[in-house]
């Protein structure tokens, strides 16, 4: 696993630990999805419809999500396919909807949508509800639910291989869609002293506040 990782961390010039946040996610939203069904005692048979997860981006190129995602639902033995949703602002009610109409199974959520989808969900819970970032969405009660893995992602990969965090210090360059998550991540892992710089000052001081 952690080979496959790195090799795809590799071939799209990233770091391994956006490759691991990307992995939770399609899987968070597809063992979700096969709990629930377990619970309402379907279990995983060959006539339960397909999962069907999609990666909410403004452009198609740029991800090799599908490609990993495949990987991982292979070996999980999860029936499930997962594909780019090529969007803008005003296509997410409609991507949405989807979810509840159980078209898709669920969705990621990736720049610069992670603000801009709560509009659009009934709740926001655990990290999503501290950072106001989402980066997964899934039906659950009924309810269109809003998710943040991204603090557990970057804390997986990176911080707890960072001996005496008390004593460390942690520059954030950007105050994008994941820095509120990065923030919170570093906060947890007990690193104090967090700075951030970025081209323009508004959003630093409301990441501050």
């Amino acid at each position: 696993q952690g080979l496959q990782v790195r090799q795809v961390a590799q071939e799209r010039g990233d770091s391994t630990s956006q490759v691991i946040v990307e992995q939770q996610q399609g899987l968070e939203v597809c063992q979700a999805a096969q709990r629930r069904r377990n619970r309402a005692g379907e279990g995983v048979r060959k006539e339960v419809q397909r999962f069907q997860v999609g990666e909410v981006a403004e452009l198609r190129g740029h991800s090799l999500s599908p490609l990993l995602h495949k990987y991982w639902f292979e070996k999980y033995g999860l029936d499930a396919s997962y594909s780019i949703i090529e969007a803008k602002d005003e296509d997410l009610k409609d991507i949405v909807k989807k979810i509840r109409s159980h078209e898709l199974i669920g969705i990621n959520v990736t720049l610069p949508f992670k603000q801009k989808i709560i509009n659009q969900t009934d709740k926001i819970v655990n990290d999503a509800e501290l950072t106001g970032s989402v980066n997964t969405v899934l039906l659950d009660n009924d309810k269109i639910v809003g998710e943040n893995t991204d603090v557990f992602g970057l804390q997986a990969a990176y911080l707890k291989e960072i001996d005496s965090n008390l004593h460390k210090s942690a520059l954030i360059i950007g105050a994008g869609g994941v820095s509120p998550s990065v923030i919170l991540s570093l906060q947890k892992s007990g690193i104090k002293e967090i700075s951030i710089t970025n081209r323009t000052n508004e959003k630093c001081i409301f990441l501050k506040k």
